[in-house]
């Protein structure tokens, strides 16, 4: 699996070339993220979740490929038990896109310890994979508070038409104040919750809140950011997004303003 993503990333970084010019910067910011086992690690540190789970799918193989170091039962109640609590404390929508980095390779390997000897695999499996799903199941949940939290706060600021939020006289958050208290304890980040830790994690990605706000809306409602910071990038071509493709008013709205905000020109 390791070997297959290698090849397909390298064929992909030769053959397929970006041709939209605002997404080669980004591109070249976070091209080695699959594959550069510092960023990896510090993946993990931002999300101690994520190497919990690692741990708990690993921790089986260790058992019936015999290996000199094991996981043993007791050291998988303590994993878990860490999990659990950073699984609660501290997902947010980079967990989800973070794990897909490390995923591949914590996979690969996990199968090649469990092929060694499957039938112990199995016995050995059931502890740490019901703890893995229940520290996925505890994630979920604080991942879907959070968003239902982000929900209420676009909704407030609704209005028909299009708005920039960073225009309006309340103020709309997109920085963190405590980053370091969010990976131990997000729901103690900051005074205020919503505006200090959800709306920073979950309008990370600028160009997503339009998208986000006109469906949530019923398509009566564009908020957006300007986009020009370093590392953003327009994700159209202007002729995608000609409002003549329009099927009705509410989606000529929604083409105009790509049109005009977040195509490349």
């Amino acid at each position: 699996m390791s070997v297959l993503l290698l090849a397909a990333y390298l064929a992909t970084s030769r053959w397929l070339p970006a041709t939209n010019p605002t997404v080669i910067p980004a591109l070249a910011i976070n091209r080695y993220d699959y594959i550069d086992p510092r960023w990896l690690l510090a993946t993990m540190a931002l999300f101690p979740a994520l190497a919990m789970l690692w741990l708990l799918l690993l921790a089986p193989g260790t058992q019936s490929a015999r290996l000199r170091w094991r996981i043993s039962p007791l050291a998988v109640l303590i994993i878990a038990a860490v999990g659990l609590w950073f699984a609660a404390a501290s997902t947010g929508l980079l967990t989800w896109l973070y794990a897909r980095h490390s995923a591949p390779h914590v996979l690969a390997l996990a199968l090649v310890l469990a092929l060694v000897s499957p039938s112990i695999w199995l016995a050995q499996a059931q502890r740490p994979l019901m703890l893995y799903a229940a520290i996925a199941a505890v994630a979920v949940i604080s991942y879907n508070v959070d968003l239902f939290l982000f929900g209420r706060f676009v909704d407030c600021h609704m209005a028909p038409g299009v708005v920039d939020v960073d225009e309006q006289s309340v103020p709309w958050s997109t920085q963190f104040d405590a980053p370091t208290a969010c990976i131990y304890f997000k729901w103690a980040a900051g005074p205020d919750y919503v505006r200090d830790v959800v709306v920073p994690t979950y309008d990370w990605y600028r160009v997503t809140l339009a998208f986000y706000s006109f469906f949530r809306s019923d398509r009566q409602s564009i908020l957006f950011h300007r986009l020009g910071r370093p590392g953003e990038w327009l994700p159209y071509d202007c002729a995608t997004v000609d409002p003549v493709r329009a099927s009705d008013e509410q989606d000529k709205l929604f083409l105009t303003f790509l049109s005009k905000n977040y195509c490349v020109r």
